[in-house]
């Protein structure tokens, strides 16, 4: 896919894009809850698991439909760690910006204390766009 990424539909439906323009019927995924890492995977997979898994947890990053794209992304880091090839690399470099764990994907993510609840996103979201801060 070439061009911008989209934009999350909430992010839309607050700077007020046109009804046409958002997909209504998108479809919302359970928040993944803590879980081991697969057994089987390498110790550098393993590593990788326990490290981040957490972080997106907490942070309501990662979807329970997200896991089989996480667990590549596992495997993609021991292969980059073992092999130190440039195609391994640039496997996991991909992966990892689509879960926002690199500086420049992490810049387009927004942070809410998932015990804020959704009016606090709303309010954070529309504070942000009111003074400028979402342009």
């Amino acid at each position: 896919m070439r061009g911008r990424k989209n934009q999350p539909t909430e992010l839309k439906r607050l700077k007020g894009v046109r009804a046409s323009r958002i997909n209504s019927a998108e479809p919302v995924f359970d928040n993944a809850e803590q879980m081991n890492p697969p057994k089987g995977f390498p110790a550098e997979a393993k590593s990788f698991w326990k490290e981040v898994y957490p972080m997106l947890l907490e942070k309501n990053v990662l979807k329970k439909t997200d896991l089989p794209a996480f667990r590549l992304l596992c495997l993609a880091y021991a292969d980059a760690q073992k092999l130190r090839s440039t195609a391994k690399l640039k496997t996991f470099w991909s992966g990892a910006s689509e879960f926002g764990l690199t500086p420049s994907s992490r810049s387009r993510l927004v942070g809410v204390d998932p015990r804020a609840g959704k009016s606090a996103i709303k309010d954070f979201m529309l504070r942000g766009f009111r003074h400028g801060a979402g342009s």
